[in-house]
């Protein structure tokens, strides 16, 4: 794909999953609105990649497009500029059991960004818990 950018190339990719809205990222944010736009934030993909800096306009609890978004497409805009935007995180290693049942959302977790949590890998898990219990 010689004289093509990555960057365009993702955009590109990203419009043809979306639905094929054009060749244009504008062209497609024109016909759409969102819940919510993160404006300006910096991307992080979680592939590896170096983030960039972009928009993400979100509808209902999905990700509907990636790049750059007219503030005026959606009800809500968060201003990101500065910070990191990111799908979420794992943590492959913490203590959490038990906590869950008094804290189901796992809300200290949630607000540093953890989505999800791998538990019990140290052998002293208390799952399954039998009937007894």
């Amino acid at each position: 794909m010689a004289g093509v950018t990555r960057r365009d190339f993702l955009k590109k990719a990203g419009l043809a999953a979306a639905g094929g809205c054009g060749v244009l990222l504008k062209g497609c944010a024109k016909k759409a609105s969102y819940d919510l736009i993160i404006k300006d934030g910096l991307v992080i993909d979680g592939q590896g990649n170096p983030g960039a800096v972009a928009d993400v306009g979100i509808s209902g609890d999905s990700i509907a497009v990636v790049g750059k978004i007219p503030s005026s497409r959606a009800k809500t805009v968060l201003q990101a500029k500065g910070l990191a935007v990111a799908p979420g995180f794992i943590d492959v290693h913490n203590h959490t059991a038990v906590e869950l049942l008094v804290n189901p959302k796992a809300e200290s977790a949630i607000r540093q960004g953890v989505t999800t949590l791998v538990s019990g890998q140290c052998g002293d898990s208390p799952f399954p818990f039998s009937d007894g219990m």
